[in-house]
């Protein structure tokens, strides 16, 4: 069985802020559409529970708006179609309804918009294959 693994690739240039907002966002829609990342939950010595975390490291690796838009069509062939893809847009960082942004993105061609990041999850050797040259985002 091929091993999993996952990365998010953020554009570096963002402010901080949005550099958090936007791992959020995509970690959030990495584990709501592979549950199988999440552990079960955790009670500690005090009898607290935690609620399950991932169980496999989630790199946050460096990126640009020209690498996120080329990484993304990539994504897109028949080579990489096995892999988990969720993206993060200037579209959906400025609208703040999800109607509104469902109604600009679907009239918004994927020229006329920026990515901020991307997450991606599949197999160990595809997702190397398309991140191996990038460095860690610190």
């Amino acid at each position: 069985m091929n091993e999993t693994k996952c990365a998010l690739i953020i554009d570096e240039n963002l402010p901080l802020g949005l550099i958090a907002n936007t791992a959020a966002i995509l970690g959030a829609a990495l584990g709501k559409n592979k549950p199988g990342l999440l552990g079960e939950n955790v009670t500690d010595g005090s009898g607290i529970e935690h609620l399950g975390i991932v169980k496999v490291p989630i790199p946050i690796l460096k990126g640009n708006a020209e690498l996120l838009h080329e990484l993304r069509n990539k994504l897109l062939t028949d080579d990489f179609n096995d892999i988990l893809t969720v993206d993060f847009t200037d579209v959906a960082q400025s609208i703040h309804t999800y109607e509104a942004y469902t109604e600009t993105f679907q009239s918004t061609a994927s020229s006329d918009y920026r990515y901020f990041g991307i997450g991606i999850c599949g197999d160990k050797k595809k997702v190397n294959r398309l991140t191996g040259s990038l460095g860690l985002l610190r």
